[in-house]
């Protein structure tokens, strides 16, 4: 399955003409739908879709709304994998009322769309930054999968695997997008390094794209330009560094806090109602 996972850092007042647009777009008119919230909420799997789901998406996860979703054709079941598409808001991380997204899609053979420099010209701007963009086979990183991280950053593990971080890919895919935000994580000058990349300026964006190979190609060919990519980022010690700078602060300390913040949110709608009887 080709799947591009797509994160952007995007502006609070953009979020729902933005979304809209993509949902719009899609190659298949959403039937059925997947919703999540936060952690003290209970997820809701294959509802019928609802066209107000814009207006219930979520700025943080202790707010009460939405903070991902799938979205299905009618034809989609588990036997029967159609495309469909993913997006998950991330907490509000940035200053200047900006929130990440990751968008996903996935499709089978082949995307309706290229993942290339004129997509990113269609969606990017003022309100739309890029964080980064993977463009790959989900079945091929699939096959390398584990959870265990010391054996999934082993140097025997599949080149094409995937490491997951707290919602953050980290991939030698065939085509890759990274834009400044993600050069915190991995520096310009070494991403600049991989063969076949090149910066490239978008709506005044500074981007770095890289290509290891053909989408459609088959991977199994390209092996030793994943590992050239690995070594070349010293990838393996950047994702330690991230999940310790991610989980730097106890994760009981963390809900705490959330589950606080909720409760509070909650009082104050609760107080807010009473005012207005």
């Amino acid at each position: 399955m080709i799947t591009v996972t797509f994160c952007i850092s995007l502006r609070i007042n953009f979020l729902s003409v933005f979304f809209e647009r993509i949902i719009n777009s899609l190659d298949f008119t959403p039937n059925k739908m997947d919703i999540y919230y936060n952690e003290f909420s209970t997820p809701k799997f294959f509802i019928k879709y609802n066209p107000k789901l814009l207006q219930l998406l979520s700025l943080a996860e202790v707010d009460g709304g939405i903070t991902s979703f799938n979205l299905y054709d009618n034809k989609y079941s588990n036997e029967n994998v159609t495309p469909f598409f993913r997006a998950k808001i991330l907490d509000t991380t940035f200053s200047n009322n900006q929130v990440i997204c990751i968008l996903e899609w996935v499709s089978y053979p082949t995307l309706y769309f290229t993942p290339d420099i004129h997509f990113l010209n269609k969606y990017l701007c003022n309100e739309v930054k890029i964080v980064f963009l993977f463009a790959y086979n989900l079945l091929d990183v699939r096959t390398g999968k584990t959870y265990f991280l010391k054996k999934i950053l082993n140097s025997e593990s599949r080149w094409g695997k995937r490491v997951m971080v707290n919602s953050m890919p980290f991939i030698a895919a065939p085509v890759m997008f990274y834009g400044k935000e993600y050069f915190r994580i991995i520096p310009k000058d070494i991403l600049l390094k991989i063969p076949n990349s090149q910066e490239i300026t978008i709506k005044n964006q500074d981007i770095v794209a890289i290509k290891l190979f053909g989408l459609y190609e088959n991977p199994n060919l390209h092996r030793d330009s994943q590992k050239r990519y690995w070594k070349t980022t010293s990838l393996s010690l950047r994702i330690k560094k991230y999940q310790e700078n991610v989980f730097s602060e106890d994760a009981i300390t963390q809900y705490k806090k959330r589950y606080k913040k909720m409760k509070e949110g909650n009082v104050k709608k609760r107080n807010k109602s009473y005012d207005s009887c």
